[in-house]
């Protein structure tokens, strides 16, 4: 009985490539058209973040990651194509291992309800990952330095001869909770090019104390990130990008925590960035004195010579529009010899065509972009 006849193994892939992503279905439908379409479609199905943080009925969380690993272990396809995890906090304290060679990110989930981990074993037997670059710690309750000791040495930060190569590090509403009495000599972490993102943790100056970094070139500012002039400043002459992130124009009831926080900005010294190269405003408000005050600091200091800028216009009701505009106005005089990218973003109902028109004048139109941000922010 002759062969049945059967396409090319390129024209295969080709069609299920084809296949968005997101159609989970369809390719769980495509896996099981025969045994030569399987490693293809699980490729398609595991190339991205696995997520094991939400509960299902008679399941907890660390159960189902349990349960995918022991799937993974047995497809040398899944190993190789996980890229992401966001798992439990829990997943420490099991004698497990994340056995996927191509892991790019991870997030570690401690949710509000736990006690603060006391972890002093090292996690390089739980991480076989040579390519991770993105690393979050999300309402982390930390008890000792111990931990983050061990989690340096996993990436590779406690090497000077072989920096690590890590190049995302995010701190969202930890708690740093040890006393280190009088401030002890500060461990330095090595990085070749890494951004620190933090967001509202809970008394970071036992951190600052603890760590010191080399190759920090990139910082996002969260709003409710407590004096952040102090990390800041401390850096200022290394840092490439900086982000400030939902930064907003507060109504009259919270001036008073508006006024509060911008004295805290005051305290930036934006004319020592010398190596700035980007500041990104793409997630705050131009109704924002803080924002206008960033601006400001940064058109007035010629030593900052800006490539790339970016921020989102909101007038927000007030009386802001002219000055806001007179403010990008001269912001982009005094960099028109440096600014390589100005990315304005604005709201559908917005009538900018004067500030198009100046900042146009001042560059050429390569250099400014108008985006119009989907409906209302």
């Amino acid at each position: 009985m002759a062969d049945s006849p059967r396409l090319y193994r390129e024209l295969e892939d080709y069609i299920i490539d084809c296949i968005p992503q997101s159609d989970v279905k369809s390719l769980q439908s495509c896996s099981l058209v025969c045994h030569d379409w399987r490693p293809r479609c699980q490729h398609h199905l595991f190339n991205k973040t696995m997520t094991f943080i939400r509960k299902y009925p008679g399941e907890t969380c660390l159960e189902r990651l349990k349960r995918f690993l022991e799937t993974a272990a047995s497809s040398h396809t899944i190993l190789h194509a996980v890229k992401g995890l966001i798992i439990s906090h829990t997943f420490l304290y099991e004698h497990l291992e994340l056995p996927f060679p191509n892991l790019q990110s991870l997030e570690i989930i401690q949710f509000e309800d736990s006690s603060a981990v006391e972890l002093t074993d090292s996690l390089l037997t739980k991480l076989k990952s040579n390519h991770l670059r993105q690393l979050t710690l999300n309402g982390m309750k930390l008890a000792n330095q111990q931990f983050l000791l061990s989690l340096f040495q996993t990436v590779g930060a406690l090497s000077s001869s072989t920096p690590s190569r890590l190049d995302y590090l995010a701190f969202y509403h930890c708690q740093f909770r040890w006393d280190d009495g009088q401030d002890p000599d500060p461990t330095t972490l090595h990085f070749l090019n890494l951004t620190l993102s933090l967001s509202s943790p809970s008394n970071f100056a036992p951190f600052l104390r603890q760590f010191a970094f080399r190759g920090l070139r990139g910082l996002h500012i969260h709003r409710g990130f407590q004096q952040p002039y102090i990390i800041v400043n401390q850096y200022r002459e290394h840092l490439h990008s900086i982000s400030f992130h939902q930064f907003r124009y507060r109504s009259v009831e919270t001036g008073s925590e508006e006024h509060q926080l911008l004295n805290t900005f005051k305290e930036i010294r934006f004319a020592e960035m010398h190596n700035l190269q980007e500041l990104n405003l793409r997630h705050s408000h131009t109704s924002s004195s803080i924002v206008q005050h960033i601006i400001s600091e940064v058109t007035r200091s010629p030593a900052v010579r800006l490539k790339r800028f970016s921020v989102q216009l909101d007038y927000n009701g007030t009386s802001r529009y002219a000055p806001t505009d007179l403010l990008l106005a001269n912001f982009a005089i005094a960099k028109a010899d440096s600014l390589e990218q100005m990315d304005i973003y604005t709201l559908p109902t917005m009538h900018d065509e004067v500030l198009k028109m100046v900042l146009k004048k001042a560059f050429s139109l390569a250099v400014v972009r108008f985006v119009r941000l989907p409906g209302k922010s």
